[in-house]
């Protein structure tokens, strides 16, 4: 896994080319790096917020930019918890904090990295109206390359949530937010092909869809080794679905409470899996709002790390 800029021969193709590569064209690209002068190697930075950190693509994406020789990797968060120090410590790469600035909220610290830190590279995540907009300061101080990362289509979303006051006054939409950001990106990284698809389409306009990029995940390597036993699964045929209270209906939680319902067979049962931050009784009420029986759901919290899902027992 890595990163091509707009110009590559194979579009689809991901690369990470040594710094050397980018200073040959430095007049054209007017890439100069942070300030690092070492040619040889290519310094990455991956950010994004305490929350975004613990989520699988960044970790897949950690994983993969790790084992490249050519590239120094360094993961940068608003404020760490010493487990994300103790998970960047077993890929042997640096997690550092931002600026620590009175008055400032985490997410606004993002825009502001140590000034000791060299970036070549700027891989940063977008959620929400609040996280990837930090790029722009970022690369405007440390003259770096920035690679916008999009997770969602946000207009679809904005469908089935619930409109706050405050959003009705709001000029710009999310989606509009994410489509500028994408323009002004050097390159973007869509996960998944529909997200692709969507930025690709809002961005032809400019002329920027070139730059959109697909990033498809798959089956991580921690689950490979993973078996499930049927031979002695037992009466009760499960059903696992992992949601969150923000999105219940986006991802269709309603709808599979609705589904064991509806087949109306005492063996059915819903295995549902909030995220960390989630109220599960609330959680519950809503899915048992739906007409599943409370026998047939079990409400689990995900812990947020990949050891959970592989000591998961259906």
């Amino acid at each position: 896994m890595a990163a091509c800029f707009p110009g590559d021969e194979n579009e689809s193709s991901v690369k990470v080319g040594l710094k050397s590569d980018f200073k040959e064209n430095e007049n054209e690209t007017g890439f100069n790096g942070s300030l690092s002068q070492d040619a040889s190697t290519l310094n990455i930075t991956l950010a994004t917020d305490a929350d975004g950190w613990d989520k699988a693509v960044n970790g897949q994406l950690l994983i993969q930019l790790a084992q490249d020789t050519r590239v120094k990797l360094i993961g940068f968060v608003p404020k760490s918890t010493p487990q994300q120090k103790e998970h960047a410590g077993s890929l042997k790469i640096e997690l550092v904090d931002a600026k620590d600035i009175p008055g400032y909220p985490p997410v606004e610290l993002l825009a502001y990295p140590p000034d000791s830190l060299d970036i070549d590279i700027l891989i940063i995540h977008s959620y929400g109206r609040n996280l990837g907009r930090q790029a722009h300061i970022i690369r405007e101080t440390k003259k770096c390359k920035w690679v916008h990362v999009v997770h969602t289509v946000s207009e679809e979303l904005e469908k089935f949530l619930e409109k706050s006051a405050s959003h009705a006054v709001l000029q710009e939409s999310e989606h509009e937010l994410q489509t500028t950001l994408c323009e002004r990106a050097d390159l973007v990284i869509a996960i998944g092909p529909k997200v692709t698809e969507a930025y690709k389409s809002a961005l032809r306009f400019s002329g920027r869809d070139k730059n959109v990029i697909d990033l498809t995940p798959g089956i991580t390597e921690e689950f490979l080794g993973v078996r499930q036993g049927i031979e002695n699964a037992g009466e009760k045929f499960r059903v696992l679905i992992s949601g969150s209270s923000k999105y219940f209906k986006v991802k269709g939680c309603d709808i599979a409470a609705k589904a064991i319902k509806l087949v109306q067979d005492s063996s059915f049962h819903l295995l549902f899996v909030g995220q960390p931050n989630d109220n599960m009784a609330e959680l519950e009420q809503a899915l048992l709002k739906e007409g599943i029986d409370l026998n047939q759901l079990t409400v689990r919290k995900n812990s947020g790390d990949t050891e959970f899902w592989r000591r998961f027992t259906l």
